[in-house]
């Protein structure tokens, strides 16, 4: 099956119902997504227990490019995605789509009036276009239809995007053209000046004062630099919600070709791992071709995922559990298996799962080895591809002999220490994992020589245990008291991080990791701008604080009370601005009253936690003819609004809050270090006059390796009295 959802679960419908499937004795393959590298993404179906789920590798050695000499800025490599001929020293302008003219952003090109909008028409052209939303090649059929000679797509990575070769259709609309002019895939990100992209947007002919853009062409090749790597596009696991290990097995999917339907002889090549699991499907069918008397899904299921290759996935983006199972299929090993290795519930790995550590991990799982063979079957045993935080593993027996027709166990423990899994502070998603595989290596001529491999997996967070107390008030003529900070349970140093606290809800019914408990905000100077970070804490703990989106309705100019001015949005970068998630939650700030965004920040949301921090600048809440936060204008006013994008989940938080975002009516904006065992205090101050125009609930301290919920952030009342 080629279809489903990211940030896939155990318990959605359509992975129970294939499970379900499978318990009725069909094989089900399906696709484990195309959102990319950033953990807990890989969709469902394919996320059910019983699912073979398949990731997409790259077997390309090298493609057809050219070398575009840009007369504005040197020159670059493109990737000619669809290998149509040109011919060398080729000279054309440059026309880059944009979403207004002649200063906005680089254009999706996903409609018609992207194209028709451009002053001076393309024909003739070379059209330039951002990748996103709608299908790669749609573009190029768009671009030649509106008379082009060429088109060129600027990548959202470093890397180049998929190869493509003849483009006959749109897999979006099914619509049948095939393109004979060039489509170039242009590689970098506008964000670097210096990359490709850059430079070639920096040469579009319809922005002055500037010399009119041109390149010109001439052919070359381009090496696959990731060669047998995983494909940019392949989506990461594990599975969101329990941390259970998905992918379960690679297959290639760049640049496939098949057969066209409807073409009569017609080929197609396309990229996706909708065309990895096919490959996996047909080595499925030779599986029970091979093995005909066996009756069960998951010894079939077995064969394959057990003679996965890791050492086959070798190229710039290489081997990892989470990312591809065991490694690139594997057919002959797959037919020629007569012993199978099971895990967990019968499946063909050892999931531990997700743990918070407060001391060292150590579980025992076992294995099952069945020989459906005639002959007994003899293996050494051994720990491979270890990865991911230290940890060791201990084995029953070093090797092991299951006679024919028989089961045998073999005792795996997984020791984890928790002093270095390592911790959440980082930016971004800072996620710590433990993975690797057990290995049966054949002896004396067994099972064919075919190996076998099982992996095991464990998503573990070390936790820190900070506490703090503080009196509930303070008074106009000593307005000053102390933040009492500790550390006496948890293993690991810990972070507390001072905010004023301006929201607090009740919990909802249920664990949805959307639902806030509290929502408080800190503010520093930075350069000419003021930085101000909101921390939003929920209840419930995420897998990918993606999943969420937490709306932070602003007005800043409060004693006008018109109404909101502003949308601070913290929510999955890439559905935002590309259209398709790739897990990662940015700061996004919207005007209610002009069209548009910006994010200069990724959140700070590690997986597996509850706090999510969401850093934006005084500038972007300002903009021209428009209320502005300044420090003649300090004040603003905020409340909130969250939402679970996978589900109908929403949760209105109760009540306003106010702050000066320039001299905080409360002290904030302390970062403390609070090492294991030890304690200290912080003097946290109330300014009465501020105070009496931007009050607080009191002080919230964020503490991001602290266990999920409510101990990340400690809510702290206090009260100013005469």
């Amino acid at each position: 099956m080629s279809l489903g959802s990211p940030f896939g679960t155990a318990d959605d419908a359509s992975a129970v119902a294939s499970t379900n499937v499978t318990r009725a004795g069909v094989i089900v393959v399906a696709s484990s997504g195309n959102n990319g590298a950033n953990q807990y993404i890989t969709g469902s179906p394919a996320t059910g227990t019983g699912v073979i789920s398949v990731a997409a590798n790259d077997a390309n050695s090298g493609f057809p490019g050219a070398t575009m000499a840009i007369s504005t800025d040197g020159s670059i490599t493109a990737q000619n995605s669809n290998g149509a001929a040109f011919t060398n020293g080729t000279v054309l302008p440059v026309a880059v789509l944009r979403d207004s003219y002649p200063n906005g952003s680089v254009s999706l090109g996903c409609t018609d009036a992207d194209y028709t909008n451009y002053p001076g028409g393309v024909a003739g052209k070379l059209v330039v276009t951002l990748r996103g939303t709608c299908s790669r090649v749609g573009r190029a059929i768009r671009a030649e239809q509106h008379g082009a000679a060429a088109a060129a797509m600027l990548n959202t990575d470093t890397g180049y995007p998929p190869f493509e070769g003849q483009i006959t259709s749109d897999p979006d609309t099914g619509f049948q053209f095939t393109v004979t002019i060039p489509f170039f895939g242009v590689r970098g990100v506008l964000a670097s000046t210096t990359s490709d992209s850059s430079k070639l947007a920096g040469a579009d002919t319809n922005t002055p004062p500037g010399p009119a853009g041109t390149v010109t062409l001439t052919n070359t090749s381009i090496a696959n630099p990731n060669r047998s790597g995983f494909a940019s596009f392949s989506s990461s696991g594990p599975r969101t919600g329990d941390s259970w290990l998905k992918p379960d097995i690679t297959a290639p999917g760049v640049s496939t070709f098949s057969t066209l339907v409807g073409s009569g002889n017609g080929a197609t090549a396309m990229s996706g791992t909708s065309m990895a699991a096919p490959h996996v499907a047909g080595v499925a069918a030779l599986v029970k071709q091979a093995h005909p008397t066996w009756n069960q899904v998951q010894e079939w299921k077995a064969a394959i995922v057990n003679t996965g290759n890791p050492s086959a996935i070798v190229g710039s983006s290489s081997y990892r559990t989470s990312r591809g199972g065991t490694g690139l299929v594997q057919p002959i090993g797959a037919v020629n298996t007569n012993v199978i290795a099971l895990g967990d519930t019968d499946t063909s790995t050892l999931n531990f799962g997700f743990s918070e550590l407060n001391a060292n991990f150590s579980q025992l799982k076992k294995i099952k080895l069945r020989n459906k063979g005639g002959s007994p079957a003899t293996f050494n045993i051994s720990q491979t591809n270890a990865a991911g935080s230290p940890h060791s593993i201990s084995l029953g027996s070093s090797s092991v002999t299951i006679p024919a027709g028989a089961d045998t166990t073999v005792n795996v423990t997984l020791n984890v220490p928790v002093a270095t899994v390592g911790d959440s502070n980082g930016s971004g998603l800072s996620f710590r994992e433990v993975a690797g595989l057990i290995t049966f290596t054949p002896s004396g001529g067994s099972n064919n020589g075919v190996t076998l491999r099982v992996p095991y997996y464990l998503v573990p967070r070390a936790l820190s245990g900070v506490n703090a107390t503080m009196a509930t008030f303070v008074t106009t003529g000593s307005p000053t008291t102390n933040a009492n900070l500790s550390n006496p349970s948890g293993p690991t140093t810990g972070n507390a991080d001072f905010y004023a606290w301006g929201l607090n809800d009740v919990k909802d019914a249920g664990t949805n990791p959307a639902d806030v408990r509290a929502i408080g905000v800190q503010s520093f100077p930075f350069g000419t701008n003021q930085a101000l970070v909101f921390a939003v804490n929920t209840w419930n703990r995420w897998s990918n604080a993606a999943t969420n989106e937490f709306d932070i309705y602003v007005y800043v100019n409060p004693a006008a009370n018109d109404g909101d001015d502003y949308i601070i949005v913290g929510a999955d970068q890439g559905a935002v601005q590309t259209g398709t998630s790739n897990g990662r939650m940015a700061a996004f700030v919207f005007s209610t009253r002009s069209p548009g965004a910006t994010a200069n920040f990724f959140a700070t949301a590690p997986t597996d936690s509850s706090t999510a921090l969401l850093p934006v600048l005084s500038s972007q809440l300002c903009r021209a003819g428009e209320p502005c936060l300044s420090g003649a204008n300090p004040r603003l006013t905020y409340h909130a609004v969250s939402f679970d994008v996978t589900s109908n989940f929403a949760d209105v938080v109760a009540g306003t809050a106010k702050y000066n975002a320039y001299s905080s009516s409360i002290t904030q904006g302390d970062f403390v270090t609070v090492p294991q065992g030890a304690s200290g205090a912080v003097p946290i101050t109330i300014t009465p006059a501020e105070w009496a125009q931007t009050p607080a609930l009191g002080t919230m301290i964020v503490t991001l390796d602290n266990k999920a919920g409510k101990q990340e952030a400690a809510l702290l009342p206090l009260e100013l009295r005469p």
